[in-house]
């Protein structure tokens, strides 16, 4: 009798490991697809506030202030890690119903 009630708490533990593993998966996929979205930020962001806010407006054809600006950036930003967690969650679900190989 104590040898099967033990056996059921070997198996809450090892559903509960299972679970924190899960969890800090899903932690590091959201960490990894921030340090790409801010990495293609700092790249990416000077380059675009001198082509919008130099380059056009010398020419004319920058009608956005600099608020304007960073109000667009920090949208695209957030929709990029929005939308790279919910498309790199889906590929670890079909890679981890894939199975091995």
């Amino acid at each position: 009798m104590q040898g099967k009630g033990k056996s059921m708490y070997n198996d809450r533990q090892a559903m509960d490991l299972r679970r924190r593993r899960q969890i800090r998966n899903w932690i590091i996929l959201i960490a990894v697809v921030l340090a790409e979205a801010l990495t293609s930020a700092l790249v990416a962001v000077p380059l675009q506030y001198w082509d919008t806010m130099i380059i056009e407006q010398k020419y004319g054809f920058n009608r956005s202030t600099v608020k304007t600006f960073v109000i667009d950036q920090v949208r695209s930003f957030l929709i990029e890690v929005v939308l790279g967690v919910i498309l790199m969650g889906l590929l670890a679900l079909i890679h981890r119903a894939m199975g091995d190989w």
